[in-house]
């Protein structure tokens, strides 16, 4: 099946490789049939006038120069048109040669600059020749370059030699013109269009052939989507593996946070213990019940990583059930308290004046709520606030929505790590500007909130970092509501 196409490549390759080789050699005639007519139109008299720069100015130089631009505009590929001579310099080798008359500077790729290789090469300036053989030879006869050689500043060139005698038939001068790779190139993409245009003809008619060798490979091909069907087990099973082990530490990061109100609640009560002669005992009472409570929520996340361990699919499977929400962030609000206080942190809350029940999964909803604020007092100054608020609205499809916003007072969020926030393992650096040690709670926050088809955003604000979590507010379960439409209350 690969054999034709193999035999039809290997033909338009040296089809194409024949057609270049022509038209390079036809290139080579032209620069050299160019220079013997530039050669016959010289008067040797003439070149003997022209020593040095001062001698542009003189009428001889100016006519020489008009016949070599003559000839540059007459032929479209002949890009620089010249005479040189050998050098008379003491010492001189036969390579030594110098210009006699150059073409006059001109911008001839429109740019806008004379380039380097568009300057005028003024009368004496040295030339090395070793590199050109058919240059040297060009003194006892015409010819053309080989190859096309490099000549800085100028482009790679093919060039063509004719030599100037005078009277006597002594050589005085060489008469050159140049074309360059690149207009060689120009015209050759013609003939590529041409030859892979029929090439690919060619290969239409092959592939009918091919149509015939397909069945062969049926074999094959159900083997490889076998193979294909075994590997994309195989990466979702790793898939898996990991997500567990992501939410594993992620409930571990929660048990952290949790741990931070244990041991808040503990200095309170240790405080509290050594002035009991002095502090009332209901208080006492009260910060024993919240220590309480905290300890259950981590006795609660840990049974969470039990779960985890058990589950087969390594996903969040969340409970959901009719809940207050207003009255699930009191709880968390309360639970944090403690923690600002340590931290000369207030906390204000807004709340709606009645409950706002919705179909969520408390557990996953508090420990979200409990992320935000810990990371909201973690990065906020002394004396400063914390604001948590609830409220309702509706969204870009008009079904109702709870909104649920931490707002803080720090140093905000870098831009730099913005685009990165939700991303598990992700942290700023250790500067006091910088958002540190939350990828792992906020990744938990996104998977929960999504989990509850709503969604986690950060909000501009001029000053400390504002989150807001947007909830669906309905009656049963999200993900039913999620499929069947709004769902919401009225």
């Amino acid at each position: 099946m690969a054999v034709p196409f193999l035999l039809v490549t290997c033909f338009f390759v040296f089809l194409y490789s024949g057609m270049r080789h022509a038209y390079i050699e036809q290139a080579k005639r032209l620069a050299r049939f160019t220079a013997v007519c530039i050669a016959d139109r010289i008067d040797p008299e003439d070149l003997d006038a022209i020593k040095t720069a001062k001698d542009m100015t003189g009428e001889t130089y100016k006519k020489l120069q008009d016949t070599l631009i003559s000839f540059h505009n007459s032929a479209e590929l002949i890009r620089y048109a010249w005479i040189m001579r050998r050098s008379t310099a003491p010492g001189a080798k036969t390579s030594d040669y110098e210009f006699v008359v150059d073409l006059p500077s001109s911008d001839e790729d429109m740019n806008g600059v004379i380039d380097d290789d568009e300057q005028t090469d003024l009368p004496g300036t040295k030339y090395d020749a070793s590199p050109y053989p058919a240059l040297i030879n060009a003194w006892n006869t015409s010819g053309a370059d080989d190859t096309i050689s490099p000549d800085p500043p100028r482009p790679p060139l093919l060039s063509g030699y004719a030599p100037i005698t005078n009277a006597a038939g002594r050589t005085v001068a060489v008469a050159g013109a140049d074309v360059t790779a690149e207009d060689i190139e120009k015209q050759l993409f013609a003939v590529r269009v041409m030859v892979f245009t029929f090439g690919g003809i060619l290969a239409a008619m092959f592939s009918a052939v091919i149509v015939l060798y397909c069945s062969r490979r049926d074999m094959l091909q159900q083997i490889s989507n076998m193979n294909t069907e075994l590997q994309h087990k195989n990466e979702r099973l790793e898939e898996a593996t990991t997500l567990r082990n992501d939410l594993s530490n992620m409930i571990v990061h929660d048990m952290r946070n949790h741990m931070t109100i244990v041991s808040g609640y503990s200095t309170l009560l240790k405080d509290s213990l050594k002035d009991y002669q002095h502090t009332h005992n209901a208080e006492t009472s009260d910060i024993w019940h919240q220590l309480e409570t905290a300890i259950k929520q981590l006795i609660d996340f840990m049974q969470d990583m039990l779960i985890l361990a058990k589950s087969e699919s390594g996903k969040l499977a969340p409970h959901f059930q009719m809940t207050d929400v207003k009255e699930l962030i009191s709880e968390s609000v309360k639970c944090c308290d403690s923690i600002a206080s340590l931290n000369k942190i207030s906390i204000e809350t807004s709340y709606p004046s009645g409950p706002i029940e919705s179909h969520v999964d408390r557990h996953l909803l508090i420990r979200v709520i409990d992320n935000l604020m810990l990371n909201a007092i973690k990065h906020s100054d002394s004396y400063s606030k914390v604001k948590v608020t609830l409220a309702t609205s509706l969204n870009d499809a008009d079904q109702n929505i709870i909104l649920i916003t931490v707002a803080d007072e720090g140093y905000g969020v870098p831009p730099e790590i913005k685009n990165n926030l939700f991303k598990k393992y992700h942290a700023g650096d250790n500067s006091v500007a910088a958002t540190k040690a939350i990828g792992l709670g906020l990744a938990f926050c996104k998977m929960a909130i999504e989990e509850h088809k709503g969604r986690i955003y950060l909000k501009d604000s001029p000053k400390g970092a504002v989150f807001v979590v947007e909830l669906p507010w309905c009656n049963n379960d999200p993900t039913t509501a999620a499929s069947q439409g709004s769902g919401g209350k009225a």
